[in-house]
């Protein structure tokens, strides 16, 4: 049993919660230093990184078989984007930078074929893109199994600042995201 299964560890809210739900228990809790600790500095459960490879995994699994849409594109851009700035922090987890470029080589070609009549068609990948999609899946749930609730988040900021002063539009999760020429 681990600590966070103890009676005791229960009866303080010390028991893991979803990662939506986390997010605004931080909030809640800025002013108590244990607990905004203990939600902060703790590795993802299995079940929580499923949950945040749920969206990419499907993404990959409609891209590989033809069916991909622009927002599935959007959803494996995301995670290479979140990957990078996990690489970049440098004390997470390193070596993956060009399993990241190699995606967004992939998905950049993607983009610009099934763009290329001035509205999204789904498109056939080639080998070298399926393997680089692949790749990314592989080096984001590393990076996911590595990396605390907080270092993520933080990351996720990190990738969130960089899209948007790229001058490129950043969605929220759930939006349904239509290819805009």
């Amino acid at each position: 049993m681990s600590r966070k299964q103890t009676p005791y560890a229960r009866s303080r809210g010390l028991t893991r919660v979803a990662p939506q739900d986390r997010w605004a228990t931080v909030q809640a809790l800025k002013g108590n230093g244990l607990q905004t600790n203990n939600l902060r500095n703790t590795p993802f459960t299995d079940a929580e990184i499923s949950h945040l490879l749920a969206d990419p995994q499907a993404a990959w699994d409609a891209m590989r078989t033809g069916r991909g849409t622009y927002n599935h594109l959007v959803s494996l851009s995301s995670a290479m984007h979140k990957g990078v700035a996990i690489e970049d922090a440098r004390v997470i987890i390193r070596g993956f930078a060009g399993i990241y470029t190699q995606a967004n080589t992939a998905i950049k070609a993607i983009e610009a074929r099934a763009t290329r009549t001035g509205r999204w068609v789904p498109t056939a990948l080639y080998a070298a893109e399926l393997t680089a999609l692949d790749d990314l899946l592989f080096a984001y749930e590393q990076a996911l199994r590595v990396c605390t609730y907080g270092e993520f988040y933080d990351c996720q900021a990190v990738a969130v600042a960089r899209t948007a002063s790229d001058g490129k539009p950043v969605f929220t999760v759930g939006d349904v995201v239509e290819y805009q020429p």
